[in-house]
């Protein structure tokens, strides 16, 4: 996935009001701890980096990621594990 950057014509813009989104469920192994690290997290990604280059005739400019429930004894394994998937899903 080569990043093609459009440039704004005259009185042109991007919207900021659309959104699309994917959900998965995780569900640990039977008898392990709840999994911290998202499953799936480059293939989510890259759908939806293909989805707004479709839409937008471009790709992001940049990616704001909100991430909740880790706890601080995994925060840098998951950290890790998924800002990797995120550069490697924008490499595409």
């Amino acid at each position: 996935m080569q990043f093609k950057h459009k440039k704004l014509q005259k009185n042109e813009h991007i919207l900021g009001t659309q959104y699309a989104s994917r959900v998965s469920e995780q569900f640990p192994a039977r008898g392990r701890i709840s999994l911290e690290i998202i499953k799936d997290l480059y293939q989510m990604a890259t759908d939806l980096l293909k989805l707004f280059a479709q839409k937008n005739g471009c790709f992001p400019n940049k990616i704001v990621f909100y991430r909740d429930g880790v706890d601080d004894g995994h925060f840098q394994k998951v950290l890790d594990n998924e800002v990797r998937a995120l550069q490697n899903a924008c490499k595409g």
